[in-house]
């Protein structure tokens, strides 16, 4: 399974909104959009959908292609404001996070791309 999740933000204030979108190995998938409606509340938008085997293969390709697990845990860029990004590849024996603010990291914008054009 892998997972990204986008959260924006801008300077030290987060926003009220989180997107994230998971792919199983299986090739369900799912976005969901969570907004803060007060401190308590959240409403939840979910798109569910079932990826080609293709594309599923394709995606774990591009997770061995840029090699994932050798990108630093945390890839920040110097700017406050933006989006802060996390993407969480589950394996057998082991998940793998990197996340940060508006990284830069070629490899991880590329998987993160890949993975949000699946929704498209």
């Amino acid at each position: 399974m892998v997972e990204l999740e986008i959260q924006p933000t801008f300077g030290e204030i987060t926003a009220m909104e989180t997107v994230s979108y998971r792919i199983q190995n299986d090739g369900s998938a799912e976005k969901l959009v969570q907004k803060m409606v007060s401190s308590i509340d959240q409403t939840v938008s979910r798109n569910e959908k079932n990826i080609t085997p293709e594309n599923v293969q394709a995606l774990q390709k591009l997770i061995n292609d840029v090699r994932f697990i050798e990108i630093p845990e945390m890839i920040n860029s110097e700017s406050q404001d933006g989006s802060f990004y996390s993407i969480t590849v589950y394996a057998k024996d082991h998940e793998y996070r990197v996340k940060g603010l508006n990284p830069t990291d070629k490899r991880f914008v590329k998987l993160a791309d890949a993975i949000m054009t699946l929704f498209e």
